[in-house]
């Protein structure tokens, strides 16, 4: 289970709560003093630096004309902003260090992607309209603004998905009232991933696992296995503790 704390300029993602048998005697305090309130109650609290970067931390981009865009999507990308500029790195260079690190905490980096062709109205205009829709009627809960981006074939609008059925159900929603959107794509940031309709009933059709997102029934992301040597190395661990436990 996770929760997610949202504010103009941070994004803080609970990925599990401790329960306590003693019950404090002061339980007053703010957001500011919480942290050390749990630390003197001996909750452990391991820092996992999952916030998304605000708007003062945008990094724009611009790249020349690819002969060969159409292949793949982004590859026909001539600007953009990214608040995750290894993530965007990363996917061009088919390196997932950073997409992992996400999914391995239940969050997926994902892309929308449209022609360029059903926009009725100036580019910028249309995704930041599509963003606004999503926060209005989705809530900062379920995704948060990564970035966004302009080719010379479609346009993009980068997300993080904290819960992927409730976003896909409205985008799904929205395309579907204007001319074309039928063609509106999604993908996770993995460069061998395939893109696929913007549909909750696709996603369920295909087991979960539909443009390199898994998705859990209720509409959370599943966490990444463990790689072979951090099984290896985590159970190593719990074997340790458990020996020390019973000493």
């Amino acid at each position: 289970m996770s929760s997610v704390l949202c504010g103009a300029d941070f994004c803080i993602l609970i990925l599990s709560i401790q329960v306590m048998r003693q019950q404090p005697s002061n339980c007053t305090g703010t957001i500011a003093t919480l942290p050390q309130q749990l630390q003197d109650l001996g909750c452990s609290l391991e820092h996992q630096e999952i916030a998304v970067e605000t708007d003062r931390m945008f990094r724009s981009y611009s790249r020349k004309p690819n002969p060969d865009a159409g292949k793949q999507l982004r590859d026909d990308i001539l600007e953009g902003v990214t608040a995750c500029w290894r993530l965007h790195v990363e996917y061009s260079t088919r390196q997932t260090e950073t997409a992992d690190y996400y999914m391995d905490r239940g969050v997926a980096p994902v892309f929308l992607a449209w022609p360029r062709s059903i926009m009725n109205c100036d580019q910028e205009e249309f995704n930041s309209r599509v963003f606004n829709a999503l926060i209005d009627n989705v809530g900062p809960h379920c995704v948060k603004f990564l970035g966004r981006a302009f080719g010379s074939l479609y346009c993009y609008l980068d997300l993080l998905l904290f819960d992927v059925y409730s976003v896909v159900e409205f985008v799904e929603k929205y395309f579907s009232k204007i001319p074309g959107g039928d063609s509106v794509r999604i993908q996770s940031f993995y460069y061998d991933a395939a893109p696929c309709p913007v549909s909750r009933a696709y996603l369920k059709e295909h087991n979960m696992m539909v443009a390199g997102i898994p998705v859990l029934y209720d509409g959370s992301v599943r966490k990444a296995p463990q790689k072979p040597k951090e099984k290896k190395k985590n159970a190593a661990k719990a074997k340790r503790k458990h020996s020390q436990k019973h000493r």
